[in-house]
């Protein structure tokens, strides 16, 4: 009696240590589907953050279609010279032209509210061309736009400023280098540029920290100047006047020497002053207007400009 108890106690311990076996083995199993659809999914869908940029023409968003179309697994054909665009994701194809809203897709005409366009050399497309034709999902959060296509999100910048300083493009612009520096874009180093110079602007590039890159050229050599976009326009710090100031100002040559060298010297008026250094920090101003004194804080020192009846008498300066 005692032996069959030993016995049946041992298959049933037998059995239940099958079972557990059986049921860890369910539970790796299951496991292991999970972890598997989950690495699928995860390898099927996928984020990019371009670093391209999108910019705010007419009201409206328009993005890099090279950049994008890749970033979707699409194509981009391009004739620069007729101006035609074929952008091709999947079944779909849209048919169209730079500066003309009206499109194709999949041979049925429709009709853009924005026409492409080509900026800093890049053919721009309506963001409404993959909402409409490409059946995208699109979020705007603050300057950002997320668009996606079936498991593929992209995230791209848009430059709210563009149209601002877009009237820099292609122009002949004159360099007032008081506030800011120009690079060499070959060698990255700061050079002096002459002051208030001829300078010819070919490309703007967006930077998403409220900056844009302006590229130029003067006497065949390529240079840069990062600059806040709230420098530009009217601001007192905008490093490109649209207009030569030697054609209105008639100073002497000699006081065109000083201004262009970025010197002062007793006899200018303020306005050369402010041409040679700007605008003064600081101004200390009679009532009358007789004794004047602009104050400019530069680099470890305070100089101290002295003006009586609007022409410089002398200048000084303290250390920090």
């Amino acid at each position: 009696m005692k032996k069959q108890i030993v016995t049946l106690a041992a298959a049933t311990f037998i059995f239940a240590s099958l079972q557990n076996v059986s049921f860890a083995d369910s539970l790796d199993g299951n496991y292991d589907s999970i972890a598997t659809a989950q690495n699928q999914q995860n390898l099927a869908s996928k984020t990019i953050d371009l670093s391209d940029t999108g910019v705010i023409y007419k009201s409206s968003s328009l993005i890099p279609a090279t950049s994008i179309f890749k970033a979707f697994g699409g194509v981009t054909e391009f004739d620069a010279k007729a101006g035609s665009i074929k952008l091709t994701l999947g079944k779909d194809k849209f048919v169209g032209k730079v500066n003309d809203k009206v499109y194709y897709l999949n041979g049925v005409k429709r009709a853009l509210t924005t026409s492409p366009q080509i900026i800093n050399g890049k053919l721009m497309i309506p963001v409404q061309v993959l909402k409409d034709a490409f059946k995208s999902k699109i979020n705007k959060e603050g300057d950002y736009l997320t668009i996606q296509i079936s498991n593929v999100t992209v995230n791209i910048y848009i430059d709210p400023n563009y149209e601002m300083y877009s009237v820099y493009l292609n122009k002949t612009l004159y360099f007032y280098n008081v506030y800011y520096n120009a690079i060499d874009a070959n060698t990255g180093n700061i050079v002096n540029i002459k002051n208030l110079s001829a300078i010819y602007i070919n490309k703007i590039d967006t930077l998403d920290n409220g900056n844009v890159k302006i590229w130029f050229t003067q006497n065949k050599k390529y240079y840069y100047s990062t600059v806040d976009y709230n420098d530009l326009g009217d601001s007192k710090e905008n490093p490109f006047l649209t207009k030569d100031v030697h054609t209105i100002y008639k100073y002497s040559a000699a006081v065109w020497t000083l201004i262009e060298t970025n010197n002062i010297k007793a006899g200018m008026d303020k306005t050369a002053v402010i041409l040679s250094w700007g605008v003064p920090d600081r101004k200390n101003e009679s009532s009358s207007g007789f004794m004047d004194q602009w104050v400019y804080e530069q680099d470890e020192e305070t100089v101290y400009v002295y003006f009586t009846n609007g022409v410089m008498k002398s200048w000084s300066s303290s250390d920090y």
